[in-house]
């Protein structure tokens, strides 16, 4: 393998798995709660520390993980289970999380303190997942009934670095090009005995 077509074909790989990751956030940058997903990169492995032939090699892992976007979940009260309201009737909740329908408590919203932010992980549907064995803390707050909490995408920033996103992708492609071409030439042209 030529290994400057294989750092540019990475290149193509990695910023098109970054325009994936980004378009998704624009396209989520007025979902309520949507929390952004960032590009993240490290270095790869050579080929010869790769050799162990796992399944990995039969599916692309990166991509994965993007997801298949959110759909609306239904809240979860102070047990983790998620509330359930009879159709019709009047509903509210209050300030420390009641929710009441018709004039009576029906259940409460739970809120919880998470003591490392750091381990939340998206688990999907609009949902994080704490890796902890023991049952979260309740925080103290407020509900505030009638808002809602705002995605942390902001189209600007996000189109911004698709388009980076897209004139590095078109630098690597470019590279393959050139590299093909200058291939080309020394199979066609430099290889003929005249």
């Amino acid at each position: 393998m030529i290994y400057g077509l294989y750092l540019s074909a990475t290149g193509v790989l990695a910023n098109s798995y970054r325009q994936d990751v980004i378009a998704n956030n624009l396209a989520n940058a007025e979902t309520v709660g949507f929390k952004r997903d960032l590009a993240v990169f490290q270095e790869q492995r050579t080929e010869a520390r790769l050799r162990g032939l796992s399944p990995a090699m039969y599916s692309n892992r990166v991509l994965e993980g993007i997801g298949g976007g959110i759909k609306v979940q239904m809240v979860l009260d102070d047990k983790g289970s998620p509330i359930k309201l009879p159709p019709g009737g009047v509903s509210s909740i209050e300030r420390d999380g009641a929710v009441n329908q018709n004039g009576q408590v029906v259940a409460r919203v739970g809120l919880f303190d998470v003591p490392q932010d750091a381990k939340l992980t998206k688990r999907g549907d609009a949902m994080f997942a704490y890796a902890q064995t023991k049952p979260l803390r309740p925080a103290d707050g407020v509900l505030r009934s009638g808002f809602v909490e705002r995605s942390n995408a902001e189209p600007t920033n996000e189109l911004t670095a698709l388009l980076d996103a897209q004139r590095q992708l078109e630098a690597n492609a470019n590279l393959i090009r050139y590299q093909d071409q200058t291939l080309g030439r020394l199979v066609n042209d430099v290889g003929k005995i005249g």
